[in-house]
């Protein structure tokens, strides 16, 4: 067993879950974190100008990597509020963004400190989870909850907020930590292939098909290759703006999924949000419609 302040065992909590780099801007709230931070040369901090752009930099890491992007706001209050941008859009993109932020010592919690806000309220509509630590000695059990859900599909970004109390108070931690193979799941089950023929029949048998790819799809070292998928002659992506291709043998095309065109290379069709032009032109002629790891339909009807 080993003594450790909080910031001490944040920052054990991010070697064990082998974080190589933080976007992040210092703050007072986390100075504690920051001194250990500084003392870990197996992790490379980069400082940006305020944590709305550090956000959106961490989750551009998390889709091209495919590893949890890490942003740390060191400022309570206004400093952490900036993340919400950033997390709204890794939100809707699937995006395994891990945001931590300092926050008020929870003694002056409903005291009308200075700069306190609700961040537990403020970030539970925009990530898939929110804590706020309550003690030292959970710092690393919240820490592998927050990457490991982060990185669970449906993938997206947490938010751990850290009072000041508990990165500067002291606990005694089981060391080394426990690394991600150790407690958490990497596989996942496959569809059943008594659900995959029928859709297939489907697919080879309709007049124009259509195929639309988003998030879980596209992060990092899990991309999927639809360049692997074959239909036979008479099956074509429809595209409402760009011509059809070969590919393979097989012409296809992209369904846009974003307001312009974007050229697509053998079955990586357009990310992105639906447009209303795009799904105005485009709904009418599509016959069967193939959606991967797509959040919801772009043709469902909204909640009155």
């Amino acid at each position: 067993m080993t003594q450790l302040s909080g910031g001490q065992a944040a920052v054990e909590a991010l070697r064990a879950e082998r974080t190589r780099h933080v976007f992040g801007l210092i703050g007072s709230a986390t100075m504690e974190l920051f001194d250990a931070l500084y003392d870990a040369s197996d992790i490379s901090f980069i400082g940006v100008r305020d944590e709305r752009t550090g956000t959106h930099m961490a989750d551009g890491y998390a889709r091209v990597s495919g590893d949890p992007g890490v942003i740390l706001a060191g400022q309570n209050g206004p400093g952490a509020t900036n993340l919400v941008t950033g997390l709204s859009q890794a939100k809707a993109a699937f995006s395994p963004v891990v945001s931590i932020a300092g926050a008020l010592s929870s003694a002056h919690v409903y005291r009308d400190a200075f700069q306190e806000v609700d961040q537990q309220s403020v970030f539970t509509p925009v990530t898939k989870k929110t804590w706020t630590a309550p003690s030292t000695d959970r710092v690393p059990e919240l820490f592998r909850e927050a990457f490991r859900t982060a990185m669970t599909p449906r993938r997206g970004p947490v938010q751990l907020n850290l009072p000041r109390d508990v990165l500067s108070g002291q606990a005694t931690f089981e060391m080394p930590m426990q690394r991600p193979e150790q407690y958490r799941h990497f596989h996942l089950p496959g569809a059943h292939p008594d659900a995959i023929a029928p859709a297939a029949r489907l697919l080879t048998g309709a007049r124009q098909p259509a195929l639309r790819r988003r998030g879980g799809a596209e992060v990092g070292g899990d991309r999927l290759d639809l360049g692997a998928l074959r239909l036979d002659e008479r099956a074509a992506a429809l595209s409402a703006r760009e011509p059809l291709q070969e590919a393979g043998g097989v012409e296809l095309g992209a369904l846009l999924c974003a307001e312009r065109p974007v050229e697509a290379e053998h079955w990586d069709v357009a990310r992105g949000g639906s447009g209303p032009a795009v799904t105005g032109n485009a709904a009418p002629a599509v016959s069967r419609l193939l959606h991967v790891a797509c959040g919801k339909s772009p043709w469902q009807r909204r909640p009155r």
